[in-house]
C-alpha cells in the first residue's frame, strides 16, 4: 500500500477510534502474531487508499490474472491479452437499468478469502474518455441498512440476514463507505490449515495458531478446528482456501448488500465497480458491471 510518493502510509483504518479499528480488522486482530503487526502494509489498513497515483492501476481488475507467465487458462479470442486491463474487455450485453435514488442489491462471492472490506463505486461512460479509478472515487455508493443477505447457490437453506459491519472514517475517498468481509480466516497467519509447525522462522509461525481462538456459540464447523480471526456469524461463513484436502468447495454462498444510487447524478451509461482491499494480502481486487441509469 503506497503513497504518491511510493513510501507506505500509517494506517487510518477506524478513523483513530482504536475500538472501530478493532472491530474492522480482519487479521492478527488481537496483535498475537510473531510476526508483529504484519498487516499494516496492506490496504484494508487504509481502505481505498491503494493505487492513488499509479496510472496503471486497474480499477476493473486483470484479465485471467496478473503476469502473462501464471498458469491461469486463456479467456478467448475476442478478449484482450492475458494479463491486460479489466476495463478493455468486451462488453456483454447492457446491463440492468436503473432509477436514481433506486435501492438496488448487489452481490459477491468468495472464491479465496483473504480478509479486509470492500466498497461499490460508479463511473459514467463518456465518448473520448477511459474508465479510470479516478473516475470510481467521484461517486463512491451509500450502504443502506446494516443488513446482508447471505444466498446458498445450491438451494440448501434459505436466505437470511446477517448483521453487517460499515465505515465512513479512515477511508478514501473521505466519508466513502466501506463494509467488513463478513467471513473470517482461520486464526493464524496463514489463514488456513493452522497447526504446529515443525520448524522455526517465519514459516513457521505463519501456520502456528494463535494463542486466541474465537467462535461463535454452537459453531460446529471443522474448516477451523483451532479458532477464528474474529467470531463468525454463522457455522459455514469462515475459512480461507478455495479447496481443503478431502473436502469440497466450502464459499457456496454469495453476500449481498442494498445500495443507493445517488438521486444528483446525470442519467446515461455507468460502469459499478465492486472494490475489495485486502487485509491478509498487498492486493486490490476489482470486478465491474455495465448499468444504465435513468
Amino acid at each position: 500500500m503506497l503513497a504518491d510518493n511510493c513510501k507506505p502510509i500509517e494506517p487510518t483504518l477506524g478513523g483513530g477510534d482504536p475500538v472501530h479499528e478493532h472491530e474492522l480488522r480482519t487479521n492478527n486482530v488481537d496483535g498475537l502474531s510473531n510476526r508483529g503487526d504484519w498487516t499494516k502494509v496492506n490496504p484494508w489498513r487504509a481502505p481505498g487508499t491503494a493505487g492513488r497515483g499509479n496510472p496503471n492501476f486497474q480499477p476493473c481488475g486483470i484479465n485471467s490474472g496478473s503476469k502473462v507467465s501464471f498458469p491461469n487458462p486463456p479467456t478467448t479470442a475476442k478478449d484482450v491479452p492475458k494479463a491486460g486491463p479489466g476495463t478493455a474487455l468486451p462488453s456483454v450485453g447492457p446491463g440492468p437499468t436503473w432509477r436514481r435514488g433506486d435501492v438496488i442489491k448487489p452481490t459477491w462471492a468468495l472464491y479465496a478469502n483473504h480478509g479486509g472490506g470492500y466498497s461499490y463505486r460508479l463511473c459514467k461512460r463518456k465518448p473520448g474518455s477511459e474508465v479510470t479509478e479516478e473516475c470510481f472515487q467521484q461517486t463512491p455508493l451509500d450502504f443502506v441498512g446494516n443488513k446482508t443477505t447471505i444466498h446458498y447457490v445450491d438451494g440448501s437453506r434459505p436466505d437470511f440476514d446477517i448483521d453487517a459491519i460499515t465505515t465512513r472514517v479512515g477511508t478514501f475517498p473521505k466519508g466513502s463507505a466501506w463494509r467488513k468481509n463478513p467471513v473470517p480466516m482461520c486464526n493464524c497467519d496463514l489463514g488456513y490449515d493452522c497447526k504446529s509447525y515443525p520448524g522455526s522462522g517465519s514459516k513457521g509461525d505463519m501456520f502456528r495458531p494463535y494463542s486466541k481462538s474465537n467462535f461463535h456459540p454452537g459453531q460446529h464447523s471443522s474448516v477451523c478446528p483451532t479458532g477464528v480471526q474474529y467470531p463468525s456469524k454463522w457455522d459455514d461463513g469462515l475459512g480461507a482456501p478455495p479447496f481443503m484436502p478431502g473436502q469440497e468447495p466450502h464459499f457456496l454462498f454469495t453476500m449481498g448488500d442494498q445500495v443507493r444510487v445517488p438521486s444528483h447524478i446525470e442519467a446515461g451509461e455507468y460502469v459499478l465497480s465492486w472494490r475489495w482491499d485486502c487485509e491478509e494480502t498487498p492486493q486490490v481486487w476489482n470486478s465491474c458491471a455495465d448499468v444504465t441509469i435513468v
